[in-house]
């Protein structure tokens, strides 16, 4: 009993399409539903006829109430022995306001894009969103509040997490002309994590005005793009380039330097890498040592 979605808002249809297997002879079904949950549904009782054709039927069945419901449905063909056969229960999830983030998972100053949907009747005006976040660090905005004044059953807002961490996140909707309805979305989870970049020397020992190939690898998401790398050189002598400074616009997940050391000594390194685009996310990598 395959549902169409298993989290609707108020008042909308589930399609359940029932596949059976009941032998050749696939007429004459009756399809009865067994809904459990806080309150009728439409039809109700919701039973359904097939005369013809019916290994693969599909019926819809509209939630008014949100709660939660199990639904079950059994199958009878009255011709060719009265066979009888029913469903596995399938759970429907039905909610006022859904929240729906673009990802669960993100890196430190990155951000995600939460839709909200709603259902408050006909009217779709004048809806006030104001976000509960709870967790480690600040997020952009501060203040997480949004409005809309027309079409408001779909909104999308971005909000920017700018500390690693995990986060609670929901949402109360209030929809102010007609009645001042409010509604709060189930609270979900956001892991922020730690943008990262390690450093990687061809070489630790090196002749006075010889190079070292640099490897810098970085881990921003999905975008690689759009990336200044500053190299912090602290030592007795000069090196070339000076400062050590190198930008990348694509494909910077990998990037190799070329550092010349002019002068001889010990010499630490380090690289601070900074993806300008997606939030300034910047990361700095271990230190290493050249002698």
């Amino acid at each position: 009993l395959p549902p169409s979605t298993t989290n609707v808002l108020i008042g909308a249809l589930v399609n359940f399409n029932v596949i059976t297997s009941l032998g050749s002879d696939n007429n004459d079904r009756t399809y009865a539903y067994s809904v459990t949950g806080p309150a009728p549904v439409t039809p109700n009782p919701a039973n359904f006829n097939c005369s013809s054709g019916c290994n693969n039927e599909t019926h819809s069945i509209r939630f008014n109430t949100a709660g939660t419901y199990t639904v079950s449905v059994t199958v009878t063909q009255t011709q060719g022995g009265n066979r009888v056969v029913s469903s596995s229960a399938v759970t429907i999830n039905v909610a006022s306001v859904f929240l729906i983030p673009s990802t669960t998972s993100i890196l430190t100053g990155g951000s995600v894009n939460f839709t909200v949907q709603t259902a408050f009747g006909e009217d779709n005006n004048n809806r006030t969103y104001s976000y509960t976040i709870t967790g480690p660090g600040s997020t952009t905005p501060s203040s997480a509040n949004f409005n809309c004044t027309s079409g408001c059953n779909i909104e999308t807002h971005s909000i920017q997490f700018n500390t690693a961490g995990t986060y609670s996140v929901s949402v109360t909707v209030t929809q102010t002309q007609g009645g001042n309805v409010v509604v709060t979305s189930s609270p979900l989870t956001i892991t922020v994590s730690n943008a990262g970049a390690s450093l990687v020397p061809s070489a630790t020992a090196v002749l006075r005005g010889g190079s070292i190939n640099f490897t810098v690898q970085t881990s921003f998401g999905a975008d690689d793009n759009n990336r200044r790398f500053a190299y912090s050189v602290t030592g007795p002598g000069t090196t070339t380039p000076n400062p050590a400074n190198f930008e990348c616009e694509s494909g910077c997940n990998s990037e190799t330097h070329s550092i010349q050391f002019n002068g001889t000594g010990t010499y630490t390194v380090s690289v601070t890498v900074t993806q300008t685009q997606g939030g300034s996310l910047v990361a700095t990598s271990n230190t290493v040592t050249i002698t």
